[in-house]
């Protein structure tokens, strides 16, 4: 059964356009790495002994665009996770047993930290199957912003804590293998009009779009095994949601 959970009164239709854009300058495109942003080091894997119910993890969402935008008032990032079982751990329950917050992790070097607040907005379990949860993440409007073409900005930090994953009350499953892909980063210029731009493509032309956990194993999202299963990559170029719009 799906399990739906909205905060904020947000809809995210938008989000499953997985559109990507097309390369110019510099390949643009998404980021997903632990600890850090792909260009200060952020690894690709996280391997963990579930041993420990203190300290948390850092997963960490970035973004290149090939030509500059002005006047940005939101920032959306879509997750989708997946573990190689038949259903998702109770240790990935973002609601019932670790709810997550944003922010913390190490510092920014080469990354350009992107201006705003971001804040959960709401997750979605067993959309693509029982063994899938969606992450909903924006940031709340404030002064406008503009990104430049070329250098890589970090949207996001989703701190992971490790409560409940020993010892009496716990939640099974740490130990799953689970993949983590960027389903959409969604960049808007004018509150409650479509994205300018939506892109999921990695922004290294390979896995940037996508991390493992305790390996990542092979998960089986809609028949398609492995990880990343859990998004289909599509592309689109500059101004395509406009079009979608007319």
């Amino acid at each position: 059964m799906r399990e739906v959970y909205s905060f904020r009164g947000c809809t995210w239709a938008l989000t499953v356009l997985a559109l990507l854009v097309a390369s110019h300058a510099r390949a643009a495109g998404v980021g997903l790495r632990w600890d850090a942003c792909l260009a200060d080091g952020g690894v690709i894997n996280k391997s963990f002994a579930c041993n420990t119910n203190t300290g948390a993890i850092f997963l960490v969402g970035s973004f290149v665009v090939d030509q500059p935008l002005a006047g940005l008032r939101r920032v959306d990032v879509s997750l989708e996770l997946a573990s190689a079982s038949p259903t998702l751990p109770a240790w990935w329950d973002m609601v019932s047993c670790r709810p997550p917050s944003v922010g913390g992790g190490s510092a920014t070097v080469a990354c350009i930290p992107y201006p705003g607040t971001m804040g959960i907005s709401g997750f979605v379990i067993g959309e693509h199957g029982p063994n899938t949860e969606r992450i909903e993440i924006g940031n709340s409007s404030g002064p406008p912003a503009s990104v430049t073409a070329g250098p890589e900005y970090r949207v996001v930090t989703l701190r992971l804590n490790l409560l409940r994953t020993v010892g009496t009350g716990s939640c099974g499953g740490c130990d799953t293998p689970v993949c983590i892909v960027v389903r959409s980063v969604s960049l808007t210029q004018t509150l409650g009009q479509p994205p300018v731009l939506v892109m999921n493509q990695p922004l290294n032309g390979t896995d940037a779009n996508y991390v493992a956990w305790q390996g990542g194993g092979s998960p089986v999202v809609g028949g398609v095994v492995g990880c990343p299963a859990a998004t289909a990559a599509r592309r689109s170029v500059w101004g395509a949601l406009k079009a979608l719009y007319r």
